[in-house]
């Protein structure tokens, strides 16, 4: 007779009551590849990429429009910000001008679906580090990431 197997992803109940996947629980020695802070207003998409970037080892803290992530203070060093270009309320590029009027060095990184080629210029113009078009892979995220992250050179 043939056998059965099947397979559970384990899932634990933490202390305060979610849940939380295999994926969720695996913890890794290596220090992270740096701090991204994702601003999206598309809560899955937003949650997807956090979860993707956790995965392939950056610490990641969620911001679901401009104006939530500007009112956050404290930044780590090395970071980066991972912005959609358009979101309600505060565009990325109004986002990224608040960042220059407030002197910041937080490299930008946007992410769009839709995008002209005069806003993609005048995003990389006004200091943008990145600029990824959706749909993009995980390797050209990490790419841009990485090089964002890197020390200016002296």
């Amino acid at each position: 007779m043939g056998s059965v197997s099947s397979l559970c992803l384990a899932q634990r109940l933490d202390i305060r009551g979610r849940f939380s996947t295999m994926a969720s629980l695996l913890r890794s020695d290596e220090p992270s590849r740096g701090h991204v802070f994702l601003v999206d207003d598309h809560h899955e998409l937003r949650s997807n990429l956090s979860e993707l970037l956790r995965m392939s080892g950056y610490t990641v803290e969620e911001f679901d429009n401009a104006d939530a992530f500007l009112q956050h203070h404290g930044h780590p060093m090395p970071a980066v910000v991972l912005a959609d270009m358009h979101m309600p309320g505060k565009s990325g590029l109004q986002m990224q001008a608040q960042l220059q009027s407030l002197e910041s060095r937080l490299p930008l990184v946007f992410i769009s679906g839709g995008v002209s080629a005069a806003e993609m210029e005048l995003a990389m113009q006004q200091g943008a580090v990145g600029f990824l078009l959706k749909p993009f892979t995980r390797k050209e995220l990490c790419e841009v990431l990485d090089r964002a992250l890197m020390p200016p050179l002296a």
